[in-house]
């Protein structure tokens, strides 16, 4: 089969694919940390899903109007003219399934062969994957972490030209979590307008917005005419699955949109039609409960990152991503990325998979439960693997001597070594020690003593089970004395060691 050389240029999104991976792993029968996936973790509101209910059993299965039902047109002109206060009318509502297609459908019918798009680079990778696929020519404008990851708007005042016949902009931005100012949209309204560009302003994210007011660029002077405004439900009521989005924009380019719908997917499902009608018209406490719990991840996430060497996290203003630096780690993104997966079991996006401009940055989506992010955080500041086998070979120099040795060769003294070894591999916090002097050679017990210790001052916790008492009177802190299944006495080394009758009676020990 032969296909037309167009799908060459027709880029992916790097999130599935890397959702994919993991989830082989998963099967392999690794856990991994869901951090890489754009999907709020929430359930769908429950008065929805009964709309949808409702409307299935009422019939709401058959075709209806491509540009969708009119009651859900008049209920988003009504949502958009009130958030953004400007007049919408039903007429310039396209329904689509799923955001996606406004987007690609807006690209299809405005641009042609060597025209030129503006777009935010690190962004949303299907911006460019359309462009391409379209025959335009990308041109990205870098987002930069100094300035809030907003436009560079003297590049951006430069890039355009006689060519450009698209901008598009997307605030809060996925991401790097950005949001842009009323003063960054006012310049670029300004040159759109001066020079008759259109616009694609996505705003997806419009309700994840933590600081600040939100401003959107249909609403300032001369944009009515010019913006196509992207929306949909996935993020804010957690409707991922549903597909459902919408469009507004000019009636001329909405009879186009509407001719596209006819010639792909003919129309967006009714009874979903009819649930996003419900999510729109009902009750919006679970939005803002969902906005307020991943303003509270964000900062955990936010705090976390920036405890990690060779990291640096801003703390994003919207949209439910953040974008660390990891410039610090002298790696790039996609090594960094990789290894995260491989070896940590944590799935996250390099920054790449946005673009050129991604590079030193990862992506990590915070649609995900606190213990999630914190599992994250812990596995993420593990040591690398050869540095934390350097430093157990240096508590243990005779496991580096015998690296190549098979297990099953060791010395019973040196197979107890190797068990305190493993434990130690990684971030580990809590030791749990069961008679490990046992049998050994006394030379042997004076390693393991002295092991011990060191483990202690690096600040592991040790829990230990032992009958030398000599040896773990020296090592612990606290001891509970047990006899017949009971505790006898509780105390510090220096009570116990004090306490002739405790010594001899429960110890076996002559007091010194």
């Amino acid at each position: 089969m032969t296909f037309a050389a167009r799908m060459a240029r027709l880029g992916t999104e790097s999130a599935f694919e890397v959702l994919a991976r993991a989830r082989a792993l998963e099967r392999a029968g690794r856990q991994i940390v869901h951090l890489e996936i754009g999907e709020p973790d929430f359930d769908t509101p429950a008065h929805i899903k009964e709309a949808a209910k409702q409307a299935l059993d009422a019939g709401a299965t058959h075709y209806g109007p491509s540009a969708g039902l009119p009651e859900l047109r008049e209920a988003i002109a009504k949502h958009v003219a009130e958030t953004r206060g400007v007049p919408v009318a039903p007429e310039e509502v396209v329904v689509t399934p799923g955001a996606k297609p406004i987007m690609f459908f807006t690209i299809l019918a405005l641009v042609g062969e060597g025209d030129e798009v503006i777009y935010p680079n690190p962004g949303f990778p299907i911006y460019e994957s359309v462009i391409n696929f379209a025959g335009g020519v990308p041109v990205p404008i870098p987002l930069r972490e100094e300035s809030g990851f907003g436009f560079d708007l003297t590049l951006f005042e430069r890039r355009v030209s006689p060519r450009t016949r698209l901008i598009i902009i997307n605030s809060p931005q996925n991401p790097t979590g950005g949001v842009l100012d009323l003063g960054q949209l006012e310049r670029i309204a300004a040159l759109a307008a001066a020079r008759g560009i259109p616009v694609l302003a996505d705003e997806i994210y419009r309700q994840f917005l933590y600081e600040g007011e939100f401003a959107s660029i249909l609403s300032l002077p001369g944009m009515r005419e010019r913006t196509i405004l992207l929306d949909g439900f996935s993020k804010s009521y957690a409707m991922t699955g549903w597909r459902l989005g919408y469009g507004v924009m000019p009636v001329p380019l909405a009879e186009q949109v509407t001719r596209l719908m006819v010639n792909s997917a003919s129309c967006t499902a009714s009874f979903v039609q009819l649930a996003g009608l419900a999510a729109l018209q009902g009750d919006q406490t679970p939005v803002a409960r969902m906005v307020a719990e991943f303003k509270r991840r964000r900062d955990l996430l936010v705090d976390g990152l920036n405890r990690l060497p060779g990291v640096r996290c801003a703390r994003p203003r919207g949209a439910f991503y953040v974008f660390p630096s990891i410039t610090g780690t002298g790696r790039p993104s996609a090594e960094v990325a990789e290894r995260l997966l491989a070896e940590a079991g944590v799935a996250a996006l390099s920054g790449t998979a946005f673009g050129a401009h991604g590079e030193g940055y990862l992506r990590f989506s915070y649609a995900n439960s606190e213990e999630n992010l914190r599992l994250a955080l812990l596995r993420a500041e593990a040591p690398e693997p050869a540095a934390e086998l350097e430093k157990v070979y240096a508590l243990f120099p005779v496991l580096a001597e015998r690296r190549r040795q098979r297990g099953q060769t060791l010395s019973g003294g040196e197979l107890q070594m190797l068990a305190i070894a493993r434990a130690l591999l990684g971030r580990t916090g809590l030791i749990l020690m069961d008679e490990p002097t046992e049998g050994l050679a006394p030379l042997v017990v004076r390693t393991i003593q002295e092991t011990l210790h060191r483990i202690k001052r690096e600040g592991a916790t040790v829990l230990l089970a032992e009958q030398n008492a000599r040896m773990a009177l020296d090592v612990g802190d606290w001891h509970h004395i047990i006899d017949d299944g009971r505790i006898r006495f509780s105390g510090d080394s220096r009570s116990i060691l004090g306490n002739d009758e405790i010594m001899t009676q429960y110890l076996g020990v002559s007091p010194r």
